[in-house]
């Protein structure tokens, strides 16, 4: 029997953290929270394999709960997924901050299950940053890979995603 994985849904408004929450109930542990700070007590303590949040809530917005959680050593490669209803001009500034991919609400559910089992898979195996390390350069060539430098206030670390299937 396959193992649920713990999905983190973070939106101010309690209805939509009810329809994701309902939509994604067979497929993994759901946990919600109302605002960023509420989302970051249960990041610390609960083993989340991906998160979904809101950009604009009370307490801490989305932007600053992205950023918390990148510059977390033990969670900063948790995937996140943000969302909004303003629209597109806050895609780069969530990306900055560390998102890996942005929805415009209203958004089709289906949409989002393909984009986090996408995020998941791309995870799957190697949430370790010194797996990936070590992984990466174990071979004499390495693959064709979109590589991102990330910096935090603890150091810099590179993000790979591999682009073809070399391995």
């Amino acid at each position: 029997m396959e193992h649920k994985k713990n999905l983190l849904i973070v939106d101010d408004v309690t209805l939509n953290c009810e329809i994701v929450s309902e939509y994604f109930s067979s497929k993994y542990n759901i946990f919600t929270a109302q605002d960023g700070l509420s989302a970051l007590s249960i990041v610390k303590r609960e083993k989340l394999d991906l998160v979904i949040t809101d950009i604009f809530m009370p307490k801490m917005d989305g932007f600053t709960l992205i950023k918390e959680i990148r510059e977390r050593e033990t969670v900063f490669h948790l995937p996140i997924i943000a969302i909004t209803e303003q629209g597109e001009k806050f895609e780069i500034e969530a990306i900055r901050k560390g998102a890996d991919d942005f929805i415009n609400k209203p958004f089709n559910l289906e949409l989002l299950d393909y984009r986090m089992d996408i995020l998941l898979h791309e995870n799957k195996g190697t949430n370790n940053y010194f797996q990936k390390l070590l992984f990466s350069f174990s071979y004499i060539k390495i693959p064709f890979a979109i590589v991102k430098l990330n910096k935090t206030e603890k150091g810099e670390y590179l993000k790979y995603q591999y682009i073809n299937d070399a391995f």
